[in-house]
């Protein structure tokens, strides 16, 4: 945001007339506006140069004063928008200037939708998706409530709001969205605390489920429609390698390299930007070689809803009595390594997961495991 002092706008002033002064503020390429300081001057009275009123007015201390009063309390507002993560616009400044303090009158939808933008070049595909479907959930309930006035009483109506639409494990995933910006304006000294502190957080869904060797070995041997072997085949790569449905879909063959002479897909998880090297196993290679004729990726493109109703056809045919779902193949790939012995560490960076907390779900569901690597243990196939 930028500032100017301009004389005479309009280009209005002759000889003896008297014009305005303005203050020009550009906020980007496409927005500006003008605020008219209380006061008229004649032509003869303005130094262009300086920008001020000259000293022969016998007003001209008390003018260039407002101009200057004018100038810092705009200088004011930029850096509280700085202060506070907030995109100046015209009205915020508008209220700012009235005397109103700065966040006192933006909304909640609005603040985090502000947030957002700052933080989209640090997401992934995946995470923009669900932020953005967590801020239409919170603007479908109330888009005007300011961020001063939402207290305990309006989180839980907002509980309640979800709950009209999803389980009450679902919410989990709204409320670590809210927590995390309203926490952000706790730091900013926007607000003093967040309802969050006096309110119970639902329990997130632990019970999660995988298939046995058995069931992975019946859809090995599907052999009929075209369609369904690919993404048969797409299933059980993401069971060997524990890709997420984005990853695998933008698996590149650039991103398959040798380390040590052992294969890895060395690439950046779509949903948290998080580093990941996964050893390649002897099926998931046969698997990439099959599909050798593609593109510069290995998978053709698919929908996630095309994906799970052709899975949904797989599991009915192969007689699997769980949902299929591609979810349910980085459980299972988790699953099966932890129970051959890979360290949770192990596991946890493969699955991409920013932290070992997520992966431990997987482990407390395991009666029996070992603490080897791939290597030493020898795995070349689930």
């Amino acid at each position: 945001m930028e500032s100017k002092v301009i004389y005479d706008r309009k280009k209005t002033a002759i000889s003896g007339k008297s014009a305005p002064v303005s203050i020009e503020i550009y906020f980007d390429r496409n927005t500006r506006i003008w605020r008219n300081l209380p006061f008229k001057i004649e032509k003869e009275h303005w130094d262009d140069k300086k920008k001020r009123v000259t000293r022969q007015h016998n007003r001209a201390i008390q003018y260039n004063f407002m101009i200057e009063a004018e100038l810092r309390k705009i200088e004011e507002f930029n850096l509280d928008c700085f202060r506070y993560q907030i995109t100046p616009s015209p009205e915020s400044l508008k209220l700012f200037m009235d005397g109103d303090q700065l966040g006192r009158n933006t909304s909640l939808a609005e603040y985090m939708r502000q947030q957002f933008e700052i933080d989209k070049p640090t997401l992934g595909a995946g995470q923009i998706r669900a932020v953005n479907s967590v801020l239409n959930n919170f603007e479908a309930f109330d888009k005007h409530v300011k961020i001063q006035d939402f207290n305990l009483n309006y989180l839980h109506r907002f509980h309640s709001h979800l709950l009209k639409t999803m389980k009450a494990s679902t919410t989990l995933k709204n409320h670590k969205v809210l927590i995390k910006y309203l926490r952000r304006a706790v730091n900013t000294d926007m607000i003093k605390k967040t309802p969050y502190d006096n309110f119970k957080l639902p329990k997130a869904k632990s019970n999660i489920d995988f298939l046995t060797v058995d069931e992975i070995q019946r859809l090995r041997d599907y052999k009929g429609i075209q369609r369904l072997e690919q993404v048969r085949d797409m299933f059980i790569f993401q069971i060997n390698s524990g890709l997420a449905f984005g990853d695998l879909l933008n698996l590149k063959r650039d991103e398959i390299r040798n380390i040590d002479g052992r294969p890895f897909i060395i690439r950046s998880r779509e949903k948290t930007q998080e580093k990941t090297m996964v050893p390649l196993l002897e099926e998931a290679l046969q698997i990439i070689e099959k599909y050798r004729d593609n593109n510069s990726k290995v998978f053709n493109i698919i929908s996630n809803q095309k994906m799970n109703a052709f899975l949904k056809e797989l599991e009915i045919i192969c007689d699997i009595p769980k949902t299929l779902t591609t979810h349910l193949a980085r459980h299972t790939f988790a699953t099966q390594m932890l129970n051959a012995g890979l360290p949770l560490e192990t596991v946890s960076h493969t699955l991409g997961h920013a932290s070992v907390k997520t992966t431990r779900i997987y482990a407390q569901m395991l009666s029996s495991k070992i603490s080897n690597d791939y290597d030493r243990l020898g795995i070349t196939k689930i």
